[in-house]
């Protein structure tokens, strides 16, 4: 069995939603991100699908006690307003996956226009 107090497994790989993401990966990504901003053929849209699992994703962050990015959260009457305003101030920093052209386009939600 695994040894679950390795600091290689704590500080190589984390699981989201299943899925695990590897910090190497996602520092590599933001290194690299303005060269591959320059290839990229699709657009820098958010469409309204997008953005409402934005939304939905991060209003359950912040249900389960997630930080808000935001100032004066408590001016808010539910984790939903707080997520929207986020949003619309290109807080949260999140990595968007838009396919084209079989392949993924990663880009990062504040360079995203929002629809």
């Amino acid at each position: 069995m695994d040894d679950l107090n390795s600091d290689d497994e704590i500080f190589e790989t984390k699981e989201l939603d299943n899925q695990v993401v590897d910090i190497e990966d996602i520092a590599t990504f933001n290194q690299n991100y303005a060269e591959m901003k320059k290839n990229y053929k699709s657009r820098p849209f958010l469409n309204k699908y997008q953005k409402t699992q934005i939304i939905s994703e991060r209003s359950q962050q912040l249900a389960n006690g997630g930080i808000a990015l935001i100032a004066n959260p408590e001016s808010y009457n539910s984790v939903y307003e707080i997520a929207q305003e986020e949003l619309r101030q290109k807080k949260i920093p999140f990595i968007i996956s838009i396919p084209f052209s079989g392949r993924n386009e990663y880009w990062k939600l504040e360079d995203l226009t929002i629809l």
